[in-house]
């Protein structure tokens, strides 16, 4: 169980992250001085080549900070992708069915059993979920492994070796729609799900409120998905970049979230700018010309959603 997993448990109180999508040496160099226990790499909205991003979860990796990598689709051949290239903890984007989730099992903690081996322990492991009371939480120091469940069908050798394999990999799943909500309890019944990342934009859009993070319908919903899954010892955060964001992760921490996912480098960089060209333009040197850079755009919450 690597570092971030453990602290992940409440031992130390929620970890801290940030999204990181640029690909400079800079931007290494300046989160190492951060502190932070993980980076957030997303690949999902953004395109960063499979090389670049394997230098990335290497380099971060090695310096002791966990890369944990949003992958474009819950596709379980790209997930390998990924974990193969240094990713040790993998983020399924709009995850809304057990089979899924049972399909990153397989990538992420079954790794590197493939074809009609590995369908046949997806199919125990669907019908160990499917046996559960739903909704009945868990303890995590009670909760069977993945290869405990198999070990019977894998046999003690093999069971020792995927366990050792993939013992320091994370998989979480983005909840970040109504139907998803809607069945949370299966979703995160499935052994092998390590925790949960909300997709605040995503979600708001499902829920029919696009961007309105204020309304209280928004945050009844990230509010049951953060006490859904606490509950069942899982670990859970919501990768907020927009307004009051400091205030609503504070609020979430509270709720039961123990992981912190703070804005993005290029939100920040934006944000940072933004102001400092605000200042210009409101003083006595900048109010003699015009920028070329609308005003409007000055004015407005920085809307990238990473």
């Amino acid at each position: 169980m690597s570092k971030l997993n453990v602290r992940c448990r409440g031992e130390k109180g929620p970890v801290i992250g940030t999204c990181c999508i640029s690909t400079s040496p800079e931007f290494f160099a300046a989160t190492m001085s951060m502190g932070l226990d993980f980076v957030f790499i997303d690949t999902e909205h953004v395109a960063i080549p499979r090389d670049k991003l394997s230098w990335m979860c290497r380099a971060y990796g090695s310096a002791g900070v966990v890369p944990i990598v949003r992958v474009p689709e819950p596709e379980p051949y790209r997930v390998c992708e990924y974990v193969d290239g240094g990713a040790q903890g993998i983020v399924a984007p709009y995850v809304e069915t057990v089979d899924q989730v049972l399909s990153l099992v397989g990538a992420v903690k079954l790794r590197p059993l493939k074809g009609a081996r590995l369908e046949e322990c997806l199919a125990i492991l669907k019908s160990h979920n499917a046996g559960k009371v739903v909704g009945e939480p868990q303890c995590p120091a009670k909760r069977p492994s993945v290869t405990d469940l198999l070990e019977s069908t894998l046999g003690s050798e093999l069971s020792s070796y995927i366990r050792t394999k993939n013992k320091d990999l994370m998989l979480f799943i983005n909840i970040e729609s109504v139907p998803a909500l809607d069945v949370l309890p299966s979703l995160i019944g499935v052994p092998g799900v390590d925790g949960v990342f909300i997709g605040p934009a995503d979600l708001s859009v499902s829920l029919g409120i696009p961007r309105q993070w204020h309304n209280e319908k928004f945050h009844t919903a990230v509010t049951s998905i953060i006490q859904q899954t606490s509950s069942r010892g899982l670990s859970v955060g919501c990768h907020y970049s927009f307004d009051k964001a400091i205030d609503y992760q504070k609020k979430w921490v509270q709720e039961g979230a123990d992981m912190i996912v703070h804005a993005s480098d290029v939100s920040l960089y934006a944000r940072a700018l933004g102001k400092d060209l605000r200042q210009f333009r409101t003083s006595e040197v900048g109010s003699h010309k015009e920028s070329s850079i609308s005003r409007d755009s000055d004015a407005k919450d920085t809307e990238v959603d990473v």
